[in-house]
């Protein structure tokens, strides 16, 4: 970048936006856990380095593509990367970022180049000798992330980050350099602290939501959410609050080489209850709780 800005600015042309592309891990074959752990973590350590080479903050920065990686897994297809694409959505708008955009809309088929499991980049799956499309994690990720988190409108969205009680808990709030965070959230169990990321949203229609990723395979986490508004910090949600989630209970895998398919592909759960002093994060989950602060 370096280079390239020098250029820039000897030849006198505009540079009026930033453009990169996300690929956040080259081994497809390791395991999927301890990865999605450093999903926010190398976004934003590549983003403060672009920053440190003296790309402008005031222009457009976007993400032209991002995937779980450029080689083909069984990650990009299973649950694992509903997960990632989530997270790296997130950690890109609160750090500053402007326009996201996923690689792999159109339908495709599993492929398996690193000789160790079969998946893509890709959230429509077709089979072979047929027109049929099955709808994969990532199709489901995006549903939630656009149409339940934010708000289906062409109307300005307001991010927040998010600070965390637990001291090992990875906060964006320290990552964006933003002002005191208007959402707090407080892991009621540490073991899986370092798991969940949090991430929210003031929608045009008024409504807070909060976007919570469950990174563990096999622990549950208990968060509650309060607003600081003021120096009295206020409780949760006031009122009824929608949950909206995705987890094993709506996805699941079938690995069979290049026959793999998911046996169960249904949408995110949408319930609606009373504002509550904790909510529980499933393993390996999205949650998105949306409704109206007090007062």
């Amino acid at each position: 970048m370096n280079r390239v800005l020098k250029y820039i600015r000897s030849a006198g042309v505009p540079f009026d936006f930033f453009s990169f592309e996300f690929y956040a891990f080259d081994n497809i074959c390791a395991d999927a856990a301890p990865q999605l752990l450093q999903t926010p973590k190398r976004l934003s350590e590549m983003m403060a380095s672009l920053r440190a080479d003296g790309v402008p903050t005031a222009i457009p920065w976007l993400m032209t593509e991002y995937g779980y990686s450029v080689f083909a897994g069984r990650h990009e297809v299973d649950i694992q990367g509903a997960l990632f694409n989530a997270d790296t959505v997130g950690t890109f708008l609160t750090l500053g970022g402007s326009k996201p955009y996923l690689y792999g809309y159109e339908p495709n088929y599993l492929e398996d180049e690193l000789k160790c499991s079969w998946g893509n980049l890709m959230m429509l799956q077709l089979k072979p000798n047929s027109d049929e499309v099955t709808c994969l994690s990532g199709y489901h990720a995006a549903q939630l992330i656009t149409k339940e988190w934010m708000q289906p409108t062409n109307e300005t969205h307001d991010i927040f980050p998010v600070s965390v009680s637990s001291a090992t808990l990875t906060s964006i709030l320290s990552l964006a350099r933003r002002p005191k965070s208007p959402v707090r959230v407080d892991l009621k169990n540490p073991t899986t602290s370092s798991a969940v990321s949090c991430y929210a949203v003031r929608r045009p229609d008024k409504q807070w939501a909060l976007l919570a990723i469950n990174k563990h395979p096999n622990r549950t986490a208990r968060l509650s959410v309060q607003f600081n508004f003021s120096a009295q910090p206020q409780p949760s949600f006031s009122g009824s609050v929608d949950v909206i989630r995705f987890s094993r209970d709506q996805y699941v895998w079938h690995d069979d080489g290049p026959n793999g398919h998911p046996i169960r592909s249904l949408p995110p759960a949408h319930l609606t209850q009373e504002a509550s002093s904790f909510y529980d994060l499933p393993p390996y989950s999205l949650t998105v709780l949306r409704g109206k602060p007090p007062n």
